[in-house]
């Protein structure tokens, strides 16, 4: 269930890449496939993640 999971949400986001004009605003497959393993420091991999706002 959980490697499904992970190919739709993939999917999803080649979907969203394509559709963004501003290939500044695509979010990284490979980053996204990092984090998901647990062992990235990176916190901020979504476009409309803004920590400390609000």
């Amino acid at each position: 269930k959980l490697a499904e999971d992970k190919k739709l949400l993939l999917q999803e986001i080649e979907k969203y890449n394509g559709l963004v004009l501003d290939s500044a605003s695509n979010t990284d497959v490979a980053v996204v496939e990092h984090s998901l393993t647990g062992e990235s420091t990176v916190s901020q991999i979504w476009p409309w993640e803004v920590h400390g706002s609000g």
